[in-house]
């Protein structure tokens, strides 16, 4: 901002077309007076004389019209327009539905109702996530991008809370004003759960409420508790197509980065806003390592197509060889200093990222220039009207698609179940018998395995610590680190903007490294033990043939409980597999796999995604713990590389940042939600089996009308859902 009042005062440029502006923007010379506060005849003056404007008075000018341009923020259709409709179609043809009573079936019933409920999840929209430095202008890009003034901004830091801001359509009947302050415990994946937002609370009103309660400056209530997000509903275009994510600044306080860096894997779209001067620095490389690490990858899309990152204040003193020579130094400079995360999400993703795809998810913005606003606009208008749609679409309808499938071949055995019990009651008595007597064994068989895999976690998480202290602090040490700096710059001005950041890079790199690892095993050993529920034996052929799903059970309790550690990796294999469409009635999954944008019976997964969201890689953790700011280091004289090595090292190793602490913090909690997680979804699942071998029982207890009479509900509920009114969106898209 500096810089930019330095041009105003000394470098106006002389074909500035002041009334040009005005004329552009549709301001009449009275208008624009009073937005100045100075008289018509002075602005007529200053069309006149554009040497002779003042520079507060030239920056209001050039912010007025700015603004006037952009007041219809940007406007890129109504995408998801026909999700409501086809919903409310399968709504009305649900009042029909045949009725199931509890018993009538050994697995729970599937109905239409279930299906909406998934289709909800996965059609909701895109979250666009805007972050960056406290003075970078993440509230004025979403004030410009709705084209209305409604989120507290400031060259000051302005945003305090993460504000997730809806379109008016979407606000729930229950909630009433257009702003709710939300105190902790609040989860944005939530906000359509009346009792959960009522829950956490704290005040509701409106945009002045916003300023009170989510800005620094705000004057706040401490008896109501501590504020940590906004509900905030606003009629705008864009947010037909997607939500807005508004997050405090990072490296203005520890409680702000803890906030937006919170939030960072909740995004779908992922904006990066640094100021031109200086842009990409240290504090913004570390931010954006965790930013990439979280962000969404989908198969056919060009590498990092959901993020984009903007050199904001562009103004227009800069001219497009200095804003596009900064880009390019930005993006060799993020290809440099982030090369291990990068080189892990290639091989995880199998995305080709080099310096040359980074620099094109790298976008100039100044709001007051259209120029300078176009390239990103264009690329978000694509992205939010044409790329993300067509992939929702095709996802619901291959939704559709899958539910009939399953719910055909659900009821199909359900039916032949019940048919096989009526012509042979006896032999299936005998069968569950068998199957009651080799329970004890089956048990034994789960609980040492469980005993086993649980040993492991413990012993993964005392090897961890040992592999911090052995491998990662002496990466910190004097020598070590004069060896980086020494091998990766030659000059003493970039070691002193990157070397710290290169070190912590290098042990986020290290320490995924070594979790995965063991994470992969851990994941083999999962898979067989949820085998144990599908074990053949003797007793298995007969009459009664409707299996237990443990993997459905088990990935169903782990999204329900939200701890998963490093069993990401088995979810991430699980839930990414060939054959999506078994969980698609499972709500917490169906709901976790929406988030993701992962796609259901025929469309692909990427792991990177999928373990981000889920907890893991640990690495996520480490970098929110470690956006930490660092001092200005201070080497002058010979041997430079030497003094920088000690300072960094003094500092890494200190009590107030404490790397090695923080790191190990995160392997252990990430160890610990391991093994909560793994004791809670195995629990659940043997629950859930022993609910299924109850229910596989009941029948035999049942007279034989009583069996016939279930059987022929079975049947009339397979055959209304084989067919329901629903028009493929993905055609529409397509066309």
């Amino acid at each position: 901002m500096l810089a930019a009042c330095v041009w105003l005062e000394t470098m106006i440029p002389l074909d500035l077309n002041l009334k040009q502006r005005r004329l552009d923007a549709n301001l009449s010379q009275a208008a624009l007076a009073k937005r100045l506060g100075v008289t018509q005849s002075q602005v007529l003056r200053y069309e006149a004389e554009p040497d002779n404007v003042p520079a507060r008075v030239l920056r209001e000018w050039l912010s007025a019209c700015g603004e006037m341009q952009a007041t219809r923020g940007l406007d890129v259709g109504t995408p998801y327009a026909g999700l409501p409709e086809g919903l409310a179609s399968l709504a009305l043809y649900a009042r029909n539905q045949p009725a199931l009573d509890e018993s009538d079936t050994v697995r729970p019933a599937i109905g239409i109702e279930d299906l909406i409920t998934a289709l909800g999840e996965r059609g909701r929209k895109p979250r666009l996530l805007l972050c960056g430095r406290y003075d970078a202008g993440k509230s004025r890009l979403a004030n410009a991008l709705m084209g209305a003034d409604r989120l507290p901004a400031s060259y000051q830091p302005a945003t305090r809370i993460v504000c997730l801001v809806r379109h008016l359509a979407d606000k729930p009947a229950w909630q009433r004003e257009d702003v709710w302050i939300m105190g902790e415990g609040f989860d944005l994946n939530r906000v359509e759960e009346e009792k959960h937002c009522e829950d956490h609370r704290l005040v509701a009103g409106d945009f002045e409420t916003l300023a009170r309660f989510g800005t620094h400056k705000g004057r706040r209530d401490a008896a109501l508790g501590e504020p940590v997000a906004a509900l905030v509903y606003v009629d705008a275009p864009i947010l037909h197509a997607c939500d807005l994510i508004d997050t405090p600044g990072l490296s203005h306080d520890e409680r702000d980065n803890a906030l937006a860096s919170a939030v960072f894997a909740r995004g779908d779209v992922l904006v990066y806003l640094s100021p031109l001067t200086g842009f990409m620095n240290g504090e913004d490389l570390r931010a954006l390592g965790t930013l990439i690490e979280a962000l969404p990858s989908k198969d056919g899309e060009a590498p990092l197509r959901a993020l984009a990152v903007l050199a904001t204040h562009a103004h227009i003193g800069v001219t497009d060889a200095e804003v596009a020579g900064a880009l390019d130094a930005g993006a060799a400079r993020t290809a440099r200093e982030l090369a291990p995360l990068i080189d892990r999400r290639v091989e995880t993703t199998g995305e080709a990222i080099d310096e040359v795809a980074l620099r094109a998810r790298l976008f100039p913005w100044y709001v007051e220039s259209a120029p300078r606003r176009d390239a990103f606009e264009r690329d978000t208008r694509e992205l939010l009207g044409q790329t993300i749609p067509i992939f929702v679409q095709s996802q619901l309808d291959h939704t559709v698609t899958a539910f009939q499938t399953q719910a055909d071949e659900a009821y199909g055995r359900e039916a032949e179940h019940l048919r096989a019990l009526l012509q042979e009651r006896e032999h299936a008595e005998e069968q569950l018998r068998a199957m009651q007597a080799a329970e004890p064994e089956r048990r034994r068989r789960l609980q040492e395995q469980q005993r086993r895999i649980e040993a492991h976690i413990t012993q993964a998480k005392t090897q961890t610590r040992l592999f911090i202290e052995e491998t990662i602090r002496p990466m910190l040490s004097e020598d070590r680190l004069q060896e980086l700096i020494e091998g990766r710059y030659d000059e003493s001005k970039l070691a002193e903007q990157h070397a710290a950041n290169a070190v912590l890079v290098d042990i986020r790199a290290e320490v995924e490294r070594i979790i995965a690892v063991r994470a992969e095993t851990l994941a083999a050993d999962v898979e067989a033990f949820l085998g144990e529920y599908g074990r053949p034996t003797d007793v298995s052929v007969g009459p009664i043939d409707v299996p237990f799903d443990a993997r459905a059970a088990f990935i169903g309790a782990l999204a329900a409980g939200g701890a998963f550690g490093a069993l990401s990796t088995w979810a991430a294999v699980a839930a990414g597999g060939s054959n999506l469409g078994a969980y698609i009635l499972v709500p917490q999954v169906v709901g976790l796999l929406a988030r993701l944008g992962i796609g259901i019976a025929g469309g692909t997964a990427t792991g990177v995604s999928l373990v981000s969201a889920l907890g893991g890689p640990v690495g996520i953790g480490i970098g929110i713990a470690l956006t930490i700011g660092l001092f200005a280091w201070e080497v002058f004289g010979r041997s430079w590389q030497s003094r920088l090595a000690r300072q960094i090292s003094e500092r890494l190793l200190s009590k107030e940042v404490d790397v090695v602490g923080k790191v190990t913090e995160q392997c252990d909690r990430c160890w610990d939600e391991t093994l909560q997680g793994f004791r809670d979804a195995a629990a659940r699942t043997e629950d859930d089996h022993g609910k299924h071998l109850a229910r596989l029982a009941a029948p035999l207890n049942t007279p034989r009308d009583a069996l016939e009479a279930r059987l022929k509900r079975v049947e009339a509920r397979r055959a209304f859902l084989s067919f329901l009114p629903w028009t493929p969106l993905s055609k529409g898209a397509a066309a």
